[in-house]
């Protein structure tokens, strides 16, 4: 892949992180089921602050230059693990219950045959950008992903890492499907504000990050951008396939991806090049996105709420088009109307028929209680 070895150590740091990263999973998993909210985000400030220490000390001390970026990935797993494992050992015990093998392992072998094919579906388009294009649309497309994560980690990490428990406590209620409609509208209209805000200020941002030469991923972040709202929309709908228990069909969904993927990249990299890696990737995640909601209903029939959801997307899409046809000279006057455009966004949102009568009364509630507090 490298036509070199020289990064052969990094890749067993990586190997051995992973170990323990794994491993962790399993206790973050038993931390979510039983709500200890504050343990994690304690935990989770505890790791970024040895990491930053580590990596400073060995990037920028010891000169270590991406080992040392590994090394402290590595050393901050480890530190999470061990208190992780000590942790659930003391809740838990250590014992093994033979019977509860089976129905653990027919649940969770699709989600490993499904990541096999997950990685040909999340490869392969920079594979066929480094072949059909250059190494250099790989560079600008690459950073295009990392503003992308930054979206994904804002809410999607966060939504998954609580929602993912929660939906079983309440799945018994009758009320379930309401609540799910609710949580899935509540979910897309925060993402679309943050997505807005991430295309307004990416370009800014990357004046600032970034060589001259990868500012032209400011072009293609707003595509992959939606390629983000969609994975963060597939969550949940998973719903229904998770509790009944019927697992194999994300294998199944994996495997279309991966067959749109491959079709859609070689494709559509060729007529478009890097536009076309992007326009790929939404056709991918939409058709997981789709295949999840139709048979998740099956299971779980949710009657969503689709008029308010598609006026909130639309509205996004104007919003979005405003500064394109605005020429501004003054980098500071194009910042204050773009926070100004979010801010009507917001508003518009709000008074617009998106969230019921109903929902703006407990949100004013809610703003007004946190309001009181601070």
């Amino acid at each position: 892949m490298f036509n070199s070895t020289e990064y052969v150590n990094g890749i067993y740091i990586i190997l051995i992180t992973l170990i323990f990263e794994l491993s962790s999973q399993i206790c973050l998993a038993y931390i979510r089921a039983i709500e200890y909210s504050v343990f994690f985000v304690v935990l989770s400030i505890a790791k970024l602050v040895i990491q930053v220490s580590v990596n400073t000390y060995l990037v920028i001390v010891q000169g270590a230059g991406v080992t040392g970026v590994l090394l402290g990935n590595m050393t901050t797993v480890i530190a999470g693990w061990a208190v992780l494992s000590a942790f659930t050992l003391y809740k838990c015990g250590f014992r093994f219950q033979m019977q509860k093998l089976k129905p653990v392992m027919k649940y969770s072998f699709p989600f490993l045959l499904s990541t096999i094919f997950g990685l040909i579906s999340s490869n392969v388009d920079k594979f066929t950008l480094n072949y059909l294009v250059s190494v250099e649309a790989l560079g600008i497309y690459a950073l295009s992903l990392k503003f992308s994560m930054i979206l994904e980690q804002l809410v999607g990490e966060p939504f998954s890492r609580s929602y993912g428990a929660f939906r079983y406590t309440v799945m018994h209620d009758k009320n379930a499907n309401v609540l799910q409609a609710s949580i899935v509208k509540y979910l897309l209209i925060l993402t679309l504000i943050l997505a807005l805000g991430i295309c307004y200020f990416a370009g800014n941002l990357l004046h600032i990050m970034s060589a001259k030469e990868f500012w032209a991923a400011e072009t293609i972040i707003p595509l992959v951008i939606v390629s983000s709202i969609i994975k963060i929309m597939i969550y949940p709908e998973q719903s229904g396939i998770l509790f009944s228990k019927n697992t194999r069909y994300f294998f199944y969904f994996t495997l279309a991806g991966a067959v749109v993927s491959v079709i859609a990249n070689i494709l559509f990299i060729s007529l478009y090049g890097l536009i076309g890696a992007c326009l790929a990737m939404i056709a991918t995640d939409l058709t997981v996105l789709l295949l999840t909601h139709r048979v998740s209903a099956k299971y779980f029939p949710v009657s969503y709420e689709y008029r308010p959801m598609l006026l909130a997307i639309g509205l996004t899409c104007v919003f979005f088009a405003i500064p394109t046809v605005i020429t501004l000279h003054s980098e500071l006057l194009e910042i204050l109307i773009k926070l100004l455009l979010v801010s009507i966004f917001m508003i518009l949102l709000f008074y617009l028929p998106i969230l019921s009568s109903v929902e703006k009364q407990k949100l004013i509630g809610l703003i007004a209680a946190r309001l009181r507090r601070s």
